[in-house]
């Protein structure tokens, strides 16, 4: 592979000053020996060391070569014209057959002769041209009588001396050319070397110390003052000033630069800059950013629109039109496939033309380079290909820049100069449909961090109840992907910012147990003590019911939670309702008739019956059945009576495990898990064994979350863990899918977690994939296995997004950081990485903890931890060795309503109350106080003068927190 150097200049600029330097003294500036046009044309461009005898031979070789190639091309053409008869015709084309491979030859020596090589280079290339000369000789004795390519006897040492000869011709122009160009580095390094030390014009200060500006010459000139003010104004040299340009390049441009022919090395980094060679008929919107989405790449890319003369594009345009139509007339008569091509082609142009005389449209020529960079050229060439491949995608033809890339690094850089020209005429819409490029931050000003942007670095700040289709979030990755640590950050920073929102969570196997811990938030242990009743019915507030007509608290509850309930308990049960769903509704209503309950939202808050009471109304339905079926009793048939005593006694019996002593007795009583006041409540469901019973538990604790969302004014986050147990029966569905769909009426965000994809998108769970999408917040840890098939269909992924996905960074505490693609509702798709603060790191880890225990120890001992060994957390913003404890131990005690607050000796001293227990931001600097306030919120950490803002242009307060 060709490749040459370069170094990027190290002082001033290294242009030639032949015309700025000045001749030392007894010097002239002409040579006293005039060359000829030939040498000096040899000396400049070949070699300024040279003899005049070798560009004189060099250029010998070359001229004469020309004439050879020139005389067989010559030869060529005229034996065409003469017939096989002729007896000249042979001979003619013997000579033209003959002079064209020994011009050739004689070519290949005459670079060699020219450029700079040694007399043994020479001589072998001589050798080689009389190896290719001989050959010639032997094949004009055989030609035409016995030349046949089936003869090797003949033809073999012919064609096998020919190319041996230009084998060693080949040689001796690459070792040549090789020794030209290390020469010209060489001399490049030397200019750049000398070129401070070169004679200049004396510099302005120089001239002002030396001259008189008011006279223009030197002092002591004793020439006529009055003579010299009449012919000699005054002139200043302004090539005396320092060229501002040439020191900014000395302090920003590379160590040095080696260039190939398709990749540049720049230092220790590899560059390779692409252009955009072919378009799409039809732009679509967004396409640079569905191609260019590859947030584990880094590169440059640059748009260089040129708006055309409209008169002179209709003039290109009426003459193209034209020649289309003679082409289509010439393909119609000869019957030729192809013209429907040039029909298509003269369509368009014709709509072009037609839109350009209306003025609605404007021509632009168009470029676009892409310059991809990576640590090492494997790197570069692997994400070259995924590049092309994401390109091609959209029907764009990228080519590499070859022995270009030194100028097209230039066309992606901020000098923003098109130097290639590789650029293609393109309608207004189309160049319109390449902006923008990429959807680079979102910040809303009541969100939370959610991460930054991987390939641009800025913050993606969203608040999940600002969205206008619900708030409900859905989380997959797979296991240790990070999604656990990224939900429990995510909720910690909500908690941290805003008072008004508190945190359910139903959890499994205890992932998420770290929230409570952190906050001291309620744990509620979900076993077969605590009571879960089905069938509660709260009330729902009257703005509520104001704003959505379409809400019906009555017959959700009653006709499609309870029943829904039912159906997954016989489901889980391996029995069915088939047959008794009928009376089973029925008693269901009487027994909230019983209640006092109606369909009138004033009667709501009525105690909700159980199923105890639901088992009763059975049993009366079995005694006394046609007091619940409606009609005239006399009309009723006793087929009809039987049926409905059998079914009722049956349905009371597969109710049995819910009575009194019952194995889901605490089913049958009042709910007796209330949300409270606390910020977390953590649903402890490790003791539920089984995954139908798991799933029958998540929709019985949804539905309790879900009636007392209803009374409480804070908006309630509730995270279910393991979300896939619900997709267990059809009935756990249909109350996800109603509960999800509703749950924006009371404030209520339901974040789904789980593991796979497929459990909700595949194509046999349309009811799953129904609740996934009325999720506004869709956050993909990696998942492996995602095909780009499977990503497009359910997800709507283009090919760069699926890739992120599958190969997203899990959470390592070596990267610092996870990846996710973050989905935002009415926003667009985002890649990131979530990153913790120390501090944050530290509450989730537990390490926050022991670091609180080994302060605890080194204060009994009398000791202090040295600030350089200190956690970053538990140092102080001021620099000062202060105890760890009282850095951490408010951070760690914000709910306690009592504290210990030690004095610089380790010493313990009076109790205090919560709003004493903050941090004492007067020691921190504003970049430590910044990130305490943004993760726990002033309310918690912040005293009275900082709250409102008011003495702290750096803080606002507020739900939004600082900013």
């Amino acid at each position: 592979m060709t490749s040459r150097e370069a170094t990027s200049p190290t002082g001033p600029s290294t242009t030639d000053h032949t015309q700025d330097t000045y001749p030392e003294e007894g010097e002239s500036n002409s040579s006293s020996e005039p060359e000829d046009v030939t040498s000096s044309r040899y000396r400049s461009f070949i070699d300024s060391v040279g003899t005049n005898r070798m560009g004189y031979l060099g250029t010998g070789l070359f001229v004469l070569s020309l004439i050879l190639g020139l005389a067989s091309l010559g030869g060529y053409l005229y034996s065409t014209t003469l017939p096989s008869g002729v007896t000249y015709y042979w001979p003619v084309r013997e000579a033209t057959f003959a002079l064209a491979p020994l011009g050739f030859a004689i070519l290949l020596l005459s670079v060699t002769v020219l450029l700079p090589s040694s007399r043994r280079l020479v001589g072998l290339g001589i050798i080689g041209t009389l190896v290719c000369g001989l050959a010639v000789g032997l094949f004009t004795t055989v030609y035409p009588e016995n030349w046949s390519s089936s003869s090797q006897a003949v033809t073999g040492p012919v064609v096998g001396g020919y190319a041996l000869g230009l084998g060693i011709l080949i040689l001796t122009t690459g070792i040549a050319t090789r020794t030209k160009r290390r020469q010209l580095h060489q001399d490049q390094d030397e200019t750049q070397t000398t070129s401070t030390t070169q004679s200049a014009p004396p510099s302005l200060s120089t001239a002002l110390d030396e001259g008189s500006l008011e006279s223009g010459i030197a002092d002591g000139d004793e020439r006529d003052e009055r003579h010299i003010h009449a012919n000699h104004p005054v002139r200043l040299d302004t090539n005396a000033v320092d060229d501002l340009g040439d020191l900014h390049t000395t302090l920003v441009a590379a160590p040095g630069i080696h260039l190939e022919s398709d990749a540049a090395q720049i230092g220790n980094e590899w560059a390779r800059t692409l252009y955009i060679a072919g378009y799409p008929d039809r732009a679509r919107i967004g396409m640079l950013e569905s191609a260019l989405a590859m947030p584990t790449a880094d590169f440059d890319y640059s748009i260089h629109v040129h708006p055309r003369d409209p008169s002179r594009t209709i003039a290109t345009l009426k003459k193209s039109i034209r020649d289309l139509k003679v082409k289509q007339v010439e393909k119609s008569e000869r019957g030729d496939v192809t013209q429907l091509d040039t029909e298509r082609t003269l369509a368009e142009h014709e709509t072009i033309y037609s839109r350009l005389i209306e003025g609605s449209q404007q021509v632009f020529d168009v470029g676009i380079y892409l310059t991809i960079r990576a640590e090492d050229r494997e790197q570069l060439d692997r994400i070259t290909d995924q590049l092309r491949t994401s390109l091609q995608a959209e029907q764009l033809t990228p080519k590499s820049a070859s022995f270009q890339q030194d100028d097209a690094l230039v066309c992606t850089s901020p000098i923003g100069r098109d130097v290639l020209g590789h650029s293609a005429m393109m309608l207004g819409d189309g160049v319109g449909a390449l902006f923008p490029f990429s959807l680079g931050t979102h910040i809303e000003r009541d969100g939370v961090l959610m991460g930054y942007h991987s390939v641009t670095g800025s913050p993606l700040v969203v608040d999940r109840f600002a969205r206008e289709k619900g708030y409900n979030c859905f989380v997959v990755g797979n296991t240790g992907a990070g999604k656990t640590f990224d939900t429990v950050l995510n909720l910690l920073r909500t908690l941290g910012k805003d008072d008004e929102t508190m945190v359910i969570i139903a959890d499994p196997f205890g992932d998420l147990a770290v929230l409570s811990e952190i906050l001291d938030g309620e744990r509620i242990v979900v076993s077969g003590t605590k009571g879960l009743n089905p069938l509660e019915l709260s009330p729902t507030p009257e703005h509520i019911l104001e704003g959505s007509t379409d809400l019906d608290p009555y017959k959700q509850t009653v006709q499609k939670n309870v029943m829904g309930f039912l159906e997954a308990f016989f489901e889980m049960e391996n029995t069915s309702l088939e047959g008794k769903r009928g009376v089973a509704s029925v008693a269901v209503r009487e027994a909230y008739q019983r209640k006092g309950i109606t369909p009138d939202p004033a009667t709501h808050g009525n105690e909700s019956p159980t199923l105890r009471d639901v088992r009763d109304v059975l049993r009366d339905i079995t005694q006394n059945p046609l007091d619940f079926i409606e009609g005239d009793p006399g009309d009723v048939s006793d087929i009809e009576v039987e049926l409905w005593t059998r079914r009722a006694s049956q349905l009371r019996m597969d109710l049995e495990p819910f009575r009194e002593g019952g194995e889901y007795e605490h089913l049958a009583r009042q709910t007796e898990v209330e949300i409270g006041d606390s910020p977390v409540v953590y649903l402890d469901m490790q003791q539920v064994e089984g995954e139908q019973k798991t799933g029958l538990m998540l929709q019985l604790l949804l539905h309790a979350v879900y009636e007392q969302a209803k009374q409480t004014d804070k908006r309630v986050i509730f995270a279910i863990d393991e979300a896939h147990y619900l997709m267990q029966s059809s009935a756990t569905l249909a109350f996800l899918e109603r509960a999800v769909r509703h749950s924006r009426h009371f404030d209520l965000s339901i974040q789904l977690i789980t593991q796979t994809v497929d459990e909700f998108f595949s194509a046999d769970k349309e009811q799953a994939k129904t609740i996934a999408d009325n999720c506004s917040l869709k956050i993909f840890h990696q998942v492996e296995g995602l095909s780009d098939a499977n990503a497009a269909e359910w997800l709507g992924f283009s090919p760069p997004e699926a890739e992120f996905v599958r190969t997203a960074k899990p959470g390592s505490e070596a990267d610092g950081y996870s990846q996710a693609l973050v989905e935002v509702g009415e926003v667009g798709r985002f890649p990131i990485n979530v990153r913790a603060l120390p501090e944050e790191t530290a509450l989730i880890t537990g390490e926050a903890d022991q670091m609180s225990k080994k302060a605890a120890e080194g204060d009994s001992a009398g000791t202090h931890m040295p600030h350089s060994q200190a956690p970053e957390g538990a140092r102080n913003g001021n620099g000062l060795d202060d105890d760890v404890d009282e850095e951490i131990e408010p951070i760690m005690s914000l709910e306690e309503t009592q504290a210990t607050r030690r004095d610089t000796n380790g010493a313990a001293t009076a109790p205090i109350d919560e709003e004493e227990a903050v941090v004492d931001f007067d020691d921190l600097e504003p970049e430590e106080a910044a990130r305490l306030l943004k993760t726990f919120g002033p309310k918690k950490l912040c005293k009275d003068p900082l709250q409102d803002g008011s003495n702290d242009p750096n803080h606002q307060s507020g739900r939004d927190g600082t900013q």
